[in-house]
């Protein structure tokens, strides 16, 4: 079925429950934003994260965006309700984080293999949609297919600057100890 052929209010309603679902399970996973991975939402607040619904918009710009947006939204709401549960287990946004914290091993080539290797299940659902559809059709199966690979696309740079951000954190420490220890040199 080509996209153009579903009523243009169905993939709205698709798009914009998608949204408001992801916002929602973020609010169950992160009131506080604290765990929030978008910088700019985790930066900007609720005004911002709620700014976003507007996105169910371009399914008027072309239907095939409201497949993709809904698609992404709602592969996102499934992440962030599984976060909710994690959060719940551990008593709460800052003992998931202390958690986090204290039981952190950081091995920078294990960690880049997961950055990788974790999309992989995601890629291997959207391979049979393009088989099927076609990667340049207009079929509803590509749509979804695009937007599962737009999470994974995203997901993954996402992680892969976060990766980098932290290394780079932790050699900038190690350095500036590394610097404070040698003992000071005077004439």
């Amino acid at each position: 079925m080509n996209a153009h052929e579903i009523n243009i209010w169905w993939l709205f309603g698709f798009a914009l429950l998608g949204r408001l679902l992801d916002i929602f399970s973020t609010w169950l996973a992160s009131p506080t934003l604290k765990l929030e991975g978008n910088g700019f939402i985790r930066r900007f607040g609720w005004p911002y994260a709620l700014l976003t619904i507007l996105a169910a918009f371009l399914t008027f710009v072309q239907p095939g965006f409201g497949v993709i947006i809904g698609t992404v939204s709602y592969i996102l709401a499934f992440s962030n309700m599984r976060s909710a549960m994690m959060v719940r287990y551990a008593g709460g946004e800052d003992a998931l984080l202390d958690l986090i914290r204290k039981n952190a091993s950081f091995k920078l080539s294990r960690s880049l293999i997961d950055t990788f290797v974790l999309p992989l299940p995601m890629l291997m659902l959207a391979a049979p949609l393009f088989a099927t559809y076609g990667i340049s059709s207009n079929g509803i199966g590509t749509y979804i297919a695009d937007g599962i690979i737009v999470y994974v696309f995203v997901i993954t740079f996402h992680k892969l600057f976060q990766l980098l951000r932290y290394y780079w954190r932790r050699y900038s420490q190690r350095m500036s100890l590394r610097n404070s220890s040698k003992p000071s040199v005077s004439k």
